[in-house]
C-alpha cells in the first residue's frame, strides 16, 4: 500500500485491507491539505478556538498511536499529559516544521498498517477499560481521520480557495 502518495484506496481486498486502504487514502488526504503550506498558514487560525492545520496533524498523529499503542497493545500512554489536558495533543512546537509533521504522521501510518496487516480484527484490545475489538478501534480510526479530513479541506478552502482532494 503507497503511504507516501495520494492514491485510490483498493476497490478489492481483504477486510483489513480495505479498511487499512481506506485509513492511508483519509491519511494522505489530510496531508495534502497542509503539506504545501507555508509555516505560517499551516498555524493560522481557522477558528475561534486557535484550531489550525498543524495541530490537526499532531492530533491525528496522536490518535494512531495512543489508540495502536495503548488500547489495543497496552503499552504506556506516549503523551499521557493528553489525559490530563484535551488540547496537548493539538499543539505543535514552535520548531516543529509541517514537513516534521507530516513525516511523523506517515511513520504513524506505517506502524498502524503494519500492526494490522496480519491482525485478527475479532481479538479484544489488551486495554481492559476499552472493551473493542481490533476491528472497532481500525474502524474508528478510519471515522476519525474521515471527519478531521472534512475539517482540513473546509480550513484549506478558508485559507486559499483550494478544493478537493
Amino acid at each position: 500500500m503507497a503511504t507516501d502518495d495520494a492514491y485510490d484506496p483498493p476497490d478489492t481486498g481483504s477486510e483489513t485491507e480495505l479498511l487499512l486502504g481506506f485509513l492511508g487514502f483519509l491519511r494522505e488526504a489530510v496531508i495534502a491539505k497542509v503539506a504545501d503550506l507555508s509555516e505560517h498558514d499551516a498555524r493560522r487560525p481557522m477558528l475561534p478556538s486557535g484550531w489550525h492545520l498543524a495541530g490537526l496533524l499532531a492530533h491525528l498523529t496522536d490518535v494512531e498511536r495512543s489508540w495502536r499503542d495503548t488500547v489495543v497493545d497496552g503499552l504506556p500512554d506516549a503523551a499521557p499529559e493528553v489525559a490530563d489536558d484535551p488540547q496537548a495533543g493539538w499543539r505543535v512546537a514552535d520548531d516543529t516544521t509541517v514537513a516534521d509533521l507530516v513525516a511523523a504522521y506517515r511513520e504513524e501510518g506505517r506502524r498502524t498498517a503494519s500492526r494490522f496487516a496480519d491482525a485478527d480484527l475479532d481479538a479484544p484490545t489488551a486495554l481492559d477499560r476499552s472493551p473493542h475489538s481490533l476491528r472497532w478501534v481500525l474502524i474508528h480510526l478510519v471515522e476519525e481521520t474521515a471527519r478531521h479530513a472534512g475539517h482540513a479541506d473546509a480550513a484549506r478552502e478558508l485559507l486559499d480557495g483550494r478544493t478537493g482532494e
